[in-house]
């Protein structure tokens, strides 16, 4: 037997020394003679690309080595469907995808796709790059592996029409009222779960309880807040227990009021995005900031501000009342 082959099961593989560096692998053959070949082949490989003659292998090959080395999973998968959408660079040597090559390549991907989808295959491209440099498949990178800028798209401010959609396809009348209160509150989804009859004193709410702040805050509640909760509970709100309670009376679990509202058609809505809605909507109807940051439970007023979106509209508004 060769002293650099050895058997796991029915399988061959070998390990060797080339320019004092450490080589294994499996040959995939059953048989000694193919095993043999195998190995040769790669000892050769190993030797050329020692001493500076090796031809750098394709970057298929390069994926197909990170891909052995991955466990089944989401990365492994998204690493897949990053090499289909490669096309014609998986066939060149690993050391020849040079900047300008990347680029063509880009140019033509993003005259049908997204800026964000074309940087998500060239972080890819970049990992694999890298994987075959500290595996000596080449000597040095051979170029930048740019990224592009994507558009940002305006975040959705929330406004009263979405309770009249809601209450048009929801079924479960908690669904109403909790958005109201969301809305027009903002509190957290945790803050929502817990929420009890007892924190609202008169047209105020007490947020306690276990919060994220830790602390307990006042928030006033406009008359259409009080009017949806009392569409939601009668005429007379009760004064203990749960507002929304869940099966056996237990709090809802986290994600209750996303997934709700996306069985009455409205998707993508989050937490944060009602509470962004609420910020936003004081800030442009001139509250102050230290007023919006203590209702929304924020220790610094930073945090607050990153809540609030801009929008053309409220500037040109602020340009009009200013130079008026």
């Amino acid at each position: 037997m060769p002293r650099w082959l050895h058997k796991r099961g029915v399988i061959w593989h070998y390990r060797f020394n080339a320019g004092g560096r450490d080589y294994s692998g499996t040959t995939g053959a059953t048989d000694l003679a193919t095993a043999k070949l195998v190995l040769e082949e790669a000892r050769s490989q190993a030797i050329l690309l020692g001493i500076g003659k090796g031809k750098a292998p394709t970057l298929g090959a390069v994926i197909d080595e990170w891909l052995k080395g991955r466990a089944p999973g989401r990365h492994k998968d998204a690493g897949q469907q990053a090499k289909a959408k490669l096309g014609h660079l998986v066939k060149l040597p690993a050391d020849r995808i040079t900047t300008p090559v990347v680029e063509q390549w880009a140019v033509q991907w993003m005259a049908e796709h997204t800026a964000a989808g074309t940087n998500h295959v060239l972080r890819y491209l970049k990992l694999w790059l890298r994987y075959a440099l500290a595996e000596k498949m080449i000597r040095e990178m051979p170029g930048k592996i740019p990224t592009y800028k994507q558009q940002e798209r305006p975040r959705p401010i929330v406004g009263m029409d979405l309770l009249d959609t809601v209450c048009a396809k929801a079924k479960n009348p908690q669904i109403r009222a909790a958005l109201a209160l969301c809305l027009f509150s903002g509190i957290r989804e945790g803050e929502l779960l817990q929420c009890r009859w007892e924190w609202v004193q008169g047209d105020t709410l007490i947020v306690q309880g276990r919060t994220k702040s830790k602390r307990m805050r006042q928030v006033p509640l406009p008359a259409r807040a009080l009017a949806e909760l009392h569409t939601y509970a009668g005429a007379e709100l009760p004064r203990l227990g749960l507002m929304f309670p869940g099966k056996k009376g237990k709090p809802h679990a986290k994600g209750w009021l996303r997934q709700a509202l996306g069985r009455a058609g409205v998707d993508g809505l989050g937490m944060h995005r009602l509470r962004a809605s609420f910020a936003t909507h004081l800030l442009r109807n001139k509250t102050s900031p230290k007023d919006v940051q203590e209702m929304l439970g924020h220790r610094y007023i930073v945090t607050t501000m990153a809540y609030a979106e801009g929008s053309l509209e409220s500037k040109r508004k602020a340009q009009d009342e200013l130079w008026a």
